[in-house]
């Protein structure tokens, strides 16, 4: 560009290379010396059984209070207090500048840390499903005597996509031993055993906070009488962040169990095609594609048959200009009380959503044999449709090859 626009703009363009050089130089010889007063302390790598990596990040913003600080690791954490609420814990990232004061028994002696959310490492990636946080650490008190630390997590799935494998690095000021002796090794067990106690601690807050607040504060249900042998459950919600075209692509592009357990970190379980999309390209779902799904739909643990059926077959009730309609069978009774369900959606009127109703026909009787399963069911889609948002639009964006 410097070339073709002459002799003048390649000068100046010269001056803004000579400064970023200087610049970066500069920076350069900061960290150098930052880093020579601080001592790589601890790195380790643990697995976190039971839990998916979104609920960690849903973790960061979420902690809140010193009882669920406490409830993480009852033997060491003490007391925590926001400095800085974070600005948004409605969603599964955390909030840069959010700020944390927590006391905790470290080697045996109380130790008072402030941890600080640093803005996203690079190497983070939704894509790829790789999350990561950094904090800064700092000793209040001590200031004077001791340079800010820096605490880092890297998690995702492992293979099975039930468990976070977790690394953790954590740079330690020179001089914390001498105030605090014994903390290299106390810390780096405090937070193994943090890891060990995710589970435990944080799942049953996120289903009861985020999934069965949060996520069904989003949209409405009713349940009514079809006929006498059949109900209706419709679901209506806004979802924001997604585009109509995003949510036609998705539905021949589930693909595998790790994207599906995304869709619903808690009740997804298993997938795979039993008859593969013939055209998962195209923004229109492949009629005659079959799936295989393992969920729980509350307490309920369902093996189903899901059918892509032909569109000029769908009820003459649906509204929206785009839609999946298809057929529910479950997996051992293949064939017998079938039952229909259809999602219908479109773009929101501020643009920045879509609206979303789903349709299930199901047998009257499946309340009596499962009671409750009417509103799980009616839950359930609430909650997986406004997971969507957080992954959906990343996919789309990196695999929908557009057309030339």
């Amino acid at each position: 560009m410097a070339w073709q626009l002459g002799k003048f703009s390649l000068e100046k363009n010269r001056k803004r290379i000579t400064v970023r050089c200087w610049a970066l130089l500069w920076l350069s010889s900061v960290t150098v010396w930052a880093n020579a007063n601080m001592e790589t302390s601890i790195e380790f790598s643990a697995t976190a059984d039971n839990i998916r990596p979104e609920i960690i990040s849903w973790w960061w913003d979420n902690i809140d209070n010193s009882e669920r600080f406490q409830a993480w690791l009852p033997e060491e954490n003490q007391s925590f207090r926001w400095l800085q609420a974070p600005a948004d814990n409605t969603n599964l990232s955390y909030s840069i500048g959010a700020s944390m004061e927590v006391s905790e028994l470290i080697a045996g002696q109380p130790v008072v840390s402030r941890l600080t959310y640093l803005p996203t490492p690079a190497e983070a990636s939704i894509y790829d499903e790789r999350y990561a946080i950094a904090m800064k650490l700092e000793f209040p008190g001590y200031e004077s005597n001791l340079e800010a630390g820096l605490i880092r997590y890297d998690y995702q799935p492992d293979e099975s996509g039930k468990h976070s494998l977790i690394s953790v690095t954590v740079n330690l000021p020179e001089g914390v031993e001498d105030i605090f002796p014994g903390y290299t090794a106390g810390f780096e067990r405090h937070l193994k055993a943090e890891i060990a106690n995710l589970a435990t601690a944080i799942l049953p807050l996120f289903k009861q906070d985020y999934l069965g607040k949060e996520l069904l504060g989003r949209g409405a249900y009713q349940i009514e009488w079809k006929n006498l042998l059949q109900k209706r459950i419709i679901v209506n919600q806004e979802i924001k962040g997604l585009e109509p075209a995003m949510v036609n692509w998705w539905w021949d592009n589930i693909g595998t169990t790790r994207r599906y357990q995304r869709w619903h970190p808690v009740d997804h379980l298993n997938f795979e095609w039993r008859q593969a999309p013939d055209h998962p390209g195209d923004l229109e779902y492949s009629v005659g594609a079959v799936q295989k799904v393992r969920e729980f739909i509350g307490p309920y643990r369902s093996d189903l048959l899901i059918t892509w059926l032909d569109p000029a077959n769908a009820p003459n009730r649906i509204e929206y200009g785009d839609y999946v309609f298809a057929k529910t069978d479950l997996a051992m009774l293949s064939g017998i009380f079938p039952q229909r369900m259809f999602h219908e959606y479109e773009a929101n009127a501020a643009g920045d959503g879509i609206f979303m109703r789903s349709t299930f026909i199901i047998p009257s009787f499946l309340d009596l044999f499962q009671p409750g399963f009417s509103t799980y069911l009616a839950e359930h889609a609430r909650q997986e449709m406004q997971m969507l948002q957080y992954f959906l639009p990343v996919l789309f964006a990196r695999e929908y090859a557009q057309p030339e």
